[in-house]
């Protein structure tokens, strides 16, 4: 398989519309992830959160969103609310590469970096923890009723 890796920052309604049917595509069986993604893409459109973008060959196979959070305390941090890499590019450091992006883009302007992984997401914690991350704490809550 030949390579063609582009990575960028979200720059038009183009790519708007190819991320949302990205994340589309992969829905994880999150609850009310349909409302979720509506949002974000209203929010993306103003702004209010921002993304990094893999392509290959002109199709997008990967996207780190992220917003600013505000200061509870802890100082300004930059939170990742969605990472994805399409199965088929797994393994190749997409996700590591658009981290490091992300980090070098947030290093001197915020307090740090805060992603929240479900309890179930072994593979995606351990992930994160070998990229530097700490879990600070378990968060419980009851299922919709």
């Amino acid at each position: 398989m030949s390579f063609n890796f582009n990575f960028t920052t979200l720059e038009d309604i183009n790519q708007l519309r190819s991320l949302i049917d990205f994340m589309t595509s992969q829905d994880l069986d999150y609850p009310r992830y349909g409302e979720w993604l509506q949002k974000t893409e209203s929010q993306l459109e103003r702004g209010e959160k921002q993304a990094i973008l893999a392509f290959h060959e002109g199709k997008l196979v990967g996207d780190l969103v992220h917003q600013i959070c505000r200061d509870d305390g802890l100082g300004s941090l930059v939170e990742i609310k969605n990472l994805r890499i399409h199965p088929d590019f797994r393994e190749r450091y997409f996700a590591s590469f658009m981290l490091k992006q992300l980090y070098a883009e947030c290093q001197d302007k915020y307090a740090g970096l805060l992603v929240d992984i479900r309890a179930n997401q072994k593979q995606t914690q351990d992930f994160f923890i070998s990229r530097g991350f700490n879990p600070i704490m378990d968060v419980f809550c009851m299922k919709e009723i």
